[in-house]
């Protein structure tokens, strides 16, 4: 059985956009699917959500699927906390500042300088992400898919995949999330 996490982005709640949708889809297949609310706004801090992360199953049989600032959140917990998972599918990643005064200062804390070693931590990573995304650039995600060394995949017209852009369902990711053993 494989192990999914969900993780939803900054300001974000977790049944919105894809994820209820997502989630639902995994467990079709008889798949464990963990999905929670993290701390968002003024609590949203790298501190709160490494302590609900710490609350999942994070182990080498572990997809992590995370949106917007999540990914980094990832990286960073992965680098801090040693444990390693199968794999990272990052939806509209970055690592550093956006340019939103609200966004960047919860984010701040979920950056990193340097996260060089990541591979010894996620077998594979792919990053999806928009040729149009108006919050992340599509400089920064490319920047950010290079760092971690992922698979890129451009989806073109995407914007941030949120339900603002009609992303209520997300079939190009699911297709990403499908894992074997063997593969790794």
């Amino acid at each position: 059985m494989i192990n999914y996490i969900i993780l939803h982005g900054s300001f974000g709640q977790k049944d919105s956009n894809w994820f209820a949708w997502l989630r639902a889809e995994i467990e079709k297949t008889g798949n464990k699917c963990q999905h929670e609310q993290f701390p968002i706004g003024p609590y949203q801090n790298y501190r709160n959500w490494a302590k609900a992360m710490d609350e999942f199953k994070v182990d080498e049989e572990t997809i992590v699927i995370a949106h917007s600032a999540a990914p980094i959140f990832v990286v960073r917990y992965l680098l801090q906390t040693g444990k390693r998972i199968a794999k990272l599918v990052s939806v509209a990643g970055f690592n550093s500042k956006i340019g939103h005064k609200d966004f960047d200062k919860v984010n701040e804390t979920f950056l990193m300088n340097n996260i060089e070693g990541f591979e010894k931590h996620c077998a594979k990573r792919i990053c999806i992400y928009s040729d149009d995304d108006p919050y992340v650039k599509f400089e920064l995600s490319d920047k950010f898919a290079d760092e971690i060394n992922a698979r890129k995949v451009v989806i073109k017209g995407g914007k941030h995949f949120n339900e603002e852009s009609g992303y209520t369902q997300f079939p190009e990711l699911l297709r990403e999330c499908y894992y074997k053993l063997e593969e790794i």
